[in-house]
């Protein structure tokens, strides 16, 4: 994998709050790149622009099965497009998928409430 370059970007920091990703990226204000760079970025990424004018965003998901787990990656639309297909393929070629989630399902149902006995929350 390439990493990806910008010209003008003097800083950029990737950072998760529970499943939500994000990442700063801090312009030049004196390149005349950045104008470019952000509109090559919203059609390479799935990631909303907040800037000073943005009221409100949609957050959308910008990781998929194989790269949620690599930090540092940040998948492209097509990229995350293509693995969603390759996953909709595996999920309906196997019979198992279905009876190996409730099995997992049922599990992790046993130790939530293991933990809840566990760990009583106060009130």
């Amino acid at each position: 994998m390439e990493a990806r370059k910008f010209d003008g970007l003097l800083l950029s920091y990737i950072f998760r709050f529970n499943s939500g990703q994000f990442i700063l990226l801090c312009w030049d204000e004196t390149s005349d790149k950045t104008e470019e760079n952000l509109a090559v970025m919203n059609i390479m990424y799935q990631y909303e622009d907040l800037n000073n004018e943005s009221q409100s965003a949609t957050l959308t998901r910008c990781t998929n099965e194989s790269t949620y787990h690599l930090f540092p990656v940040v998948d492209v639309r097509w990229g995350n497009s293509m693995m969603d297909e390759i996953s909709t393929i595996r999920r309906l070629a196997s019979n198992s998928s279905e009876d190996l989630l409730k099995e997992i399902n049922e599990q992790w149902a046993q130790e939530e409430a293991r933990l809840a006995k566990e760990h009583p929350r106060e009130k």
